[in-house]
């Protein structure tokens, strides 16, 4: 977390939630764990989302909150 990037933990099957996560941000590294649970973590080390078994339940929402979407290029998408 120190080049500022949050961290997303993925016990989900096949990586599901990964998929997700990266095409909401490019601002979190995604990696596979082997067991729950799923753990969306800020740049600041702070728990945004935790999520168990087959449940994705406010895991967009935490992105949205917590890491604005970002273009290829990296930049931010401004809303409104």
């Amino acid at each position: 977390m120190q080049d500022g990037m949050g961290a997303f933990l993925d016990a989900s099957p096949e990586g599901a939630a990964s998929k997700l996560v990266a095409a909401a941000t490019q601002r979190t590294h995604c990696v596979a764990v082997d067991k729950e649970p799923r753990l969306l973590i800020r740049p600041d080390a702070c728990i945004a989302w935790v999520g168990e078994e087959d449940s994705m339940d406010g895991l967009e929402e935490a992105l949205g909150c917590w890491f604005k979407p970002t273009r290829d290029d990296g930049s931010t998408v401004r809303s409104g």
